[in-house]
C-alpha cells in the first residue's frame, strides 16, 4: 500500500465495494488485464497484436501488479507475456525488485543488494 498508485485503486475499490480489495491481489490484477487490453484496443483498434510485433522490444506496461511485454511465440502461433515482479515481504511490509525479469535478463535476480 505504499504506492500512490495502489493507495488510489484502493481507496477507490473501497469507496465502490465498501471493502479493501483481498489480499490474493485479484482485484489489481483483473484492474490491470483490463485496462491494458482495453488500451490496446482502443489505441490500435482490433489487430492490436500486429503492433506487438513490431514494438516488442521497446514497449511495456507496468501495472498495479503486473508487468507486460508481449512477445510472439512463433511463426503461425501466439504471443507470450513476459515481465514479472519479484516480491517479498519484510516485517509486513512488500519488498519488489527494483528491475523488471525478462527473459534475457535473469542476472538481475541474482543482485541481492536489491532483493
Amino acid at each position: 500500500y505504499t504506492s500512490p498508485r495502489v493507495r488510489s485503486f484502493t481507496k477507490e475499490f473501497y469507496a465502490r465495494f465498501s471493502a479493501n480489495p483481498s489480499t490474493s491481489g485479484f482485484a489489481e490484477k483483473g484492474f490491470d488485464n483490463g485496462y491494458y487490453f482495453t488500451k490496446q484496443l482502443l489505441d490500435y483498434g482490433l489487430h492490436f497484436d500486429l503492433w506487438w510485433v513490431e514494438e516488442s522490444d521497446t514497449v511495456e506496461f507496468n501495472g498495479l501488479q503486473n508487468r507486460y511485454r508481449m512477445f510472439k511465440t512463433g511463426e503461425n502461433s501466439g504471443f507470450e507475456k513476459h515481465g514479472v515482479y519479484l516480491v517479498r515481504y519484510k516485517d509486513y511490509e512488500l519488498i519488489v525488485l527494483p528491475s523488471p525479469v525478462y527473459p534475457g535478463n535473469e542476472e538481475i535476480i541474482d543482485k541481492k543488494e536489491d532483493f
